[in-house]
């Protein structure tokens, strides 16, 4: 009979590589969404973009952006947003292969997107408006 031990300390960095993963998957499925709208609207040079993330998870974000002045903040715009541009992301459900989410921004307003991955990388593969039944 084999015995197997689990130290609480396995347990503890098996639960931060967990965790781990699920923020670099989280920040993936970001840049993503970002480069797309970024791509077809460039930002002018040394001008700001701020972007919202409604889970809080900003750690380390900005830096996937190197090529922009992006100013990361966890939760929503305030009531009078930036006259700079912005994007607020809200993280819907995840699964292996598919992804959605919503997107605002002063110029398309509200927004929900599905994201595919494709040989490794995340695609937005549609981008449609956010409507309320």
């Amino acid at each position: 009979m084999a015995v197997v031990t689990l130290s609480a300390s396995n347990a503890q960095a098996r639960t931060e590589e967990l965790k781990s993963s699920a923020f670099r998957t989280e920040h993936d499925i970001y840049e993503a969404v970002l480069r797309r709208r970024l791509d077809a609207n460039p930002l002018p040079r040394n001008a700001r973009c701020y972007v919202y993330i409604a889970n809080g998870h900003t750690a380390g974000f900005a830096t996937r952006l190197k090529e922009y002045r992006i100013i990361v903040r966890a939760g929503a715009p305030d009531a009078k947003p930036p006259s700079d541009r912005w994007y607020w992301i809200r993280l819907g459900e995840v699964r292996r292969e598919r992804a959605s989410l919503m997107l605002r921004d002063a110029k398309h307003g509200l927004k929900t997107l599905d994201l595919a991955k494709k040989q490794g990388h995340w695609q937005v593969v549609a981008d449609e408006d956010f409507i309320l039944y």
